[in-house]
């Protein structure tokens, strides 16, 4: 029997509510070469670190170089209000709000903002009238979130989402820290005021959340819980494929953390400091670790339970719409989901194929995610020294 991968397409909207397109694409951000080697962009007032702050800029994140260095004094603003905040003085303070309006170096900024500078961005906002307090709002809610604290970073940035302004970076985050707060009506109205269209594939899951019920003919509705894990799922792995996004702990944060105690600590202590665990579970605990304050409880639980499951094969059975019928290797059948809406574009009664059987909130429901997974996201995660990126979350 042969042993099926899917590749997932980017056809249209797989909803059945919603009128299909032709002309369906994905936008990314923009991401560092695969070879880039200076991942971090703070800097320190020493020449070489200024130098490889330029180099890495240019080199790896493909910026210009006027508007690197342009980065380069903003790095240097953050340090020098957080060394003396009599620094900031009105003149300089009207130079980085002017700076701050422009969606081009925002966009980049966020280098600098996962770093450092968190102090700066909250003084500016403080002292910004709007329009110019979207800048600001942006970079501290990147601060915030990179620091775990993702609930501050959406009421940072829910304040400055004024309809009739439109700042493409802050509407962007906007939308993700939405789902990911359990507000999908929210994320789908900072869509429509982004300009997107809603009815590309890429928001089939997130329409589906909103609008869609078996009430109303949708047959995918029909499995509810399995429409809501597919949604997270689709949310945690656009985490871990963009490229701010952090996967590794370092020592003081595994101190920190289970100092802290929990959950999180629980599962440190199951795995150690997860890196001998596959690429996938790298990027699920850093997606639930940075958004765990804003995700509901709910959908915590429901991550925490992903990290325990294992790999295994399973034979299709039977092929529907909107789900599979597969059979483990004790022979007991499952019904389950799978990553994308639409279920019988490949599979065939008879295929084997290989991945995870994750739980949803239904006990008779699940998910079904496919071992082709691991290797897109190991590009992100990397394995750790010594270790080989096997079939495994």
């Amino acid at each position: 029997m042969p042993l099926v991968y899917r590749v997932t397409g980017r056809g249209a909207n797989d909803c059945p509510q919603v009128k299909s397109l032709s002309t369906d694409f994905v936008w990314h951000f923009t991401t560092p070469r695969p070879d880039a080697t200076v991942a971090a962009m703070s800097t320190s007032p020493i020449p070489t670190q200024r130098l490889r702050f330029l180099q890495s800029a240019t080199r790896d994140y493909e910026v210009p170089a006027p508007l690197a260095r342009r980065l380069l004094e903003l790095s240097d603003a953050a340090r020098a209000f957080d060394a003396d905040r009599t620094w900031l003085d009105s003149a300089r303070r009207r130079r980085l709000l002017a700076e701050l309006c422009d969606d081009t170096l925002c966009e980049h900024a966020r280098l600098v903002a996962l770093e450092e500078g968190e102090q700066l961005w909250r003084e500016l906002l403080s002292r910004a009238s709007p329009p110019d307090d979207a800048g600001p709002a942006l970079l501290l809610a990147i601060s915030l979130e990179a620091r775990c604290a993702a609930d501050e970073a959406r009421d940072v940035l829910d304040a400055v989402l004024r309809p009739g302004e439109y700042r493409r970076w802050a509407v962007e985050l906007g939308v993700d820290l939405a789902q990911d707060g359990g507000r999908p009506d929210r994320a789908w109205e900072l869509l429509g005021r982004l300009g997107a269209d809603r009815r590309m594939a890429r928001y089939g899951t997130l329409h589906c959340v909103v609008f869609c019920t078996a009430e109303l003919g949708c047959p995918a509705a029909r499995r509810s819980a399995t429409v809501r894990a597919r949604w997270l799922w689709q949310r945690a792995r656009k985490w871990a494929a963009s490229p701010w996004s952090e996967f590794h702990l370092g020592g003081d944060e595994q101190e920190l953390l289970r100092a802290e105690g929990g959950p999180l600590a629980e599962l440190l202590r199951e795995h150690g400091s997860l890196r001998g665990i596959g690429p996938m579970s790298r990027g699920l605990f850093g997606y639930l670790r940075h958004r765990w304050r804003l995700l509901p409880e709910g959908e915590r639980e429901l991550v925490l339970r992903w990290l325990r499951v294992q790999w295994r094969r399973y034979l299709v059975v039977e092929t529907h719409d909107y789900e599979l019928v597969v059979a483990d290797a004790y022979g007991q059948t499952h019904t389950a989901g799978t990553e994308e809406i639409k279920a019988d574009r490949t599979w065939l009664p008879g295929d084997m194929i290989s991945g995870w059987l994750l739980p949803t909130s239904a006990p008779d429901e699940r998910l079904l995610v496919l071992n082709t997974a691991p290797a897109a996201w190991a590009r992100r995660a990397g394995p750790a020294s010594g270790e080989s990126v096997g079939p495994r979350l």
